[in-house]
C-alpha cells in the first residue's frame, strides 16, 4: 500500500512538472514577438482578451494567464493584473528564502516584482535560477531593462535586489 501511495505522489508530481514544462513551451514561442503600437497587436490583445480587459492594457499577467491556459494548466488564477498571483499564499515563496538558499525556483515558476509598497507589479515565467540571486526568465510586456510596460516578449536575465522601488518580491510555484 505504501508503495502505491508513492508512487501516486511521483505521478502527480510528473503531471505538475509537465505542467510548467508546457506553458514555458508556449511563453517561450512568443519570444521575439513585438507590439505593434502601445500595448497592442494581434497576439498582444488576444492575450488581454483572455482574461477580459481592454485592448491597450499592460499585458505581462494577461501573458503569463494566456500560457498557463494553453498548457491547459489548470492553474486556478487568470488575471491581467500580476500581483493578483500571490492570492493563492500556499504556492507564494517570499524572495528572501530564494535568497537565503531555503528554496530554488523552478523552470515554470513565476516570478513577481514589486512597484514601492503599491498593487502594481510586474510577472515573468522562471526558465532558471542562476546562484542565489538571478533568475532567467521569459516576460511579456518588457524590453529586458525597462522590466514594465516594455515592447514585447524577451529573454532576460532578472537580479534580485530587495531594496529596489521595482523589486522581486516574491516566486508563484505553479500548481493545480
Amino acid at each position: 500500500m505504501l508503495l502505491f501511495f508513492l508512487g501516486l505522489h511521483l505521478l502527480w508530481g510528473l503531471q505538475y512538472r509537465q505542467v510548467r514544462l508546457d506553458a514555458v513551451d508556449v511563453a517561450l514561442g512568443f519570444v521575439g514577438l513585438r507590439e505593434q503600437g502601445k500595448n497592442r497587436g494581434y497576439w498582444i490583445d488576444r492575450f488581454n482578451r483572455s482574461v477580459g480587459v481592454s485592448v491597450g492594457a499592460p499585458w505581462c499577467a494577461s501573458f503569463v494567464s494566456f500560457c498557463l491556459d494553453s498548457a491547459k494548466s489548470g492553474f486556478p488564477i487568470r488575471t491581467a493584473v500580476a500581483r493578483r498571483f500571490l492570492k493563492i499564499r500556499k504556492y507564494v515563496v517570499p524572495v528572501r528564502k530564494v535568497l537565503r538558499g531555503e528554496y530554488i525556483a523552478r523552470r515554470g515558476d513565476l516570478v513577481v516584482w514589486q512597484r514601492g509598497n503599491g498593487w502594481q507589479g510586474h510577472i515573468g515565467f522562471v526558465l532558471k535560477q542562476v546562484g542565489n540571486n538571478k533568475f532567467e526568465t521569459v516576460e511579456g510586456n518588457t524590453s529586458c531593462g525597462k522590466v514594465r510596460d516594455g515592447d514585447g516578449v524577451y529573454k532576460c536575465l532578472r537580479k534580485i535586489e530587495p531594496m529596489n522601488y521595482f523589486r522581486i518580491t516574491d516566486v508563484v510555484m505553479v500548481r493545480k
